[in-house]
């Protein structure tokens, strides 16, 4: 996808996201130099410099990311915990949408890494976020009912290596997306 460097240009790129990350299409977006357009450039620099800068093309996750993270924020604005938190929420908002969890893991670990937060944070803030929709009966009880969670788990999990009948009950029923505890992902 090939966009102009402008405001509008960066907004359709952002926009455009959503549409590929349901799909098996790898998008890359190409921003083009502040004043041009694809055939205002190939006519001034020519097929082969086009081609050079398309080769640059980011994925349009990468793309998404990067321009949220680092999206015309004052270096000292950045540094406040409320500005942190809030570019970190729109990262999770787009990672969440990602269908491949290993995708998933991948862009959070980034995203914690260029944004100087815990990994394990952003995996608890994710998880946090998610929708309802899919999850386990036992998950949603447990949120429900304001347990602490990290305990529940922990509970269940005793539960279920002493009951058998509750392991095979529980077996087709939970997932490890089921435990927001780290230790019992494993």
């Amino acid at each position: 996808l090939t966009f102009d460097s402008d405001v509008a240009g960066v907004n359709a790129a952002l926009r455009a996201t959503d549409l590929f990350l349901n799909s098996d299409v790898k998008a890359k977006v190409l921003l083009l130099p502040e004043g041009e357009d694809p055939d205002s450039f190939i006519r001034k620099h020519g097929k082969a410099s086009f081609l050079e800068l398309a080769g640059e093309a980011k994925g349009i996750i990468d793309f998404a990311l990067e321009r949220t993270i680092g999206r015309g924020v004052d270096p000292k604005e950045r540094c406040s915990i409320d500005k942190t938190a809030q570019v970190a929420g729109e990262c999770l908002n787009l990672i969440k949408k990602i269908p491949n969890r290993i995708k998933q893991d991948y862009y959070l670990k980034r995203v914690a890494e260029e944004m100087g937060i815990g990994v394990e944070i952003l995996y608890t803030e994710l998880r946090r976020g998610s929708k309802n929709k899919g999850r386990s009966p036992f998950r949603e009880k447990a949120e429900d009912s304001g347990v602490n969670k990290p305990k529940a788990e922990e509970i269940l999990l005793a539960l279920m290596m002493k009951d058998g009948e509750l392991r095979r009950i529980s077996k087709d029923r939970l997932s490890i997306d089921d435990f927001s505890d780290p230790q019992f992902r494993e």
